[in-house]
């Protein structure tokens, strides 16, 4: 997701590429939007960022939000840079995350499968020709009870454990393809890159 003001050339050299873009307008009411999403992410302690991210941590630690009244409405923005105290500041970095909040909205604060360091254990014995044919990816295979291999993997046994906890907490049991697809847990890492492969395979 760029600016379609800023990132217009960089769109193009991406989607040249088969990589996947989408141009958006930094117009005041989807900053305000974007603004309000921050605050609200931060507040409820759902973002948690790494430490070597340090250009995004000195952004947050300075930057300044200011209300702007537009035609009847108060809206909120970043103060600008370059004058006064905030002389030399950026939000760039900033901006980058509330728009990536934007689009996983719907998932912060969500159950996360666990990591899956080693991959597919089904796929290293020579059961599955690829990942995206697990439940895990939106596949339709779904492994038996007593799969030795699924029953080692992280991300599987992690499904499984918020199954239970849901039925617990609610009395309803959900199939854990239905449980996966309703987004009810969200991808970990190893199963977002294997979606992305496949995506990328079928857009070529």
């Amino acid at each position: 997701m760029l600016d379609q003001w800023q990132a217009q050339q960089m769109a193009q050299r991406l989607n040249r590429r088969g990589v996947p873009v989408q141009l958006v307008t930094m117009e005041s009411s989807r900053m305000d939007r974007l603004i309000t999403l921050l605050k609200g992410t931060f507040s409820k302690r759902l973002v948690r960022i790494p430490a070597h991210e340090a250009l995004l941590i000195e952004q947050l630690e300075s930057v300044q939000v200011v209300e702007s009244r537009i035609g009847k409405r108060d809206t909120l923005k970043f103060a600008p840079s370059g004058v006064g105290a905030s002389a030399g500041l950026h939000d760039d970095h900033v901006v980058a995350l509330a728009l990536g909040l934007e689009v996983l909205e719907s998932r912060v604060g969500k159950l996360v499968m666990d990591p899956m360091p080693h991959g597919c254990n089904l796929q290293k014995d020579g059961r599955l020709s690829m990942v995206s044919e697990c439940y895990l990816a939106g596949g339709m295979y779904l492994p038996p009870r007593q799969q030795p291999s699924c029953q080692a993997c992280p991300g599987h046994q992690s499904v499984v454990r918020a199954i239970v906890a849901h039925q617990a907490r609610t009395g309803e049991y959900i199939e854990p393809r239905q449980f996966v697809r309703e987004q009810r847990i969200a991808p970990n890492a190893f199963i977002q890159s294997q979606r992305f492969t496949e995506w990328f395979r079928n857009y070529r």
